[in-house]
């Protein structure tokens, strides 16, 4: 049997506020950087997006959802 369910699409780039000014300096590290992954077609609530930073991989990020 094969899975049919629709994978995500439409997937944009996140955006990273901290850094609009191309650094994110260890003032912004210790304050918290916000990472916006963009709306997109097909997700589930289960659906995980694990954020890299150099060789670190941060799998339980603080995610919200915005549904407007």
């Amino acid at each position: 049997m094969s899975d049919t369910t629709p994978t995500p699409d439409a997937l944009a780039a996140p955006t990273v506020p901290a850094g609009d000014d191309g650094l994110i300096d260890l003032d912004d590290a210790n304050a918290g950087v916000e990472i916006t992954i963009p709306a997109y077609t097909n997700h589930k609530p289960s659906d995980q997006i694990p954020v890299t930073w150099n060789d670190a991989t941060n799998q339980r990020a603080n995610t919200t959802t915005d549904k407007a």
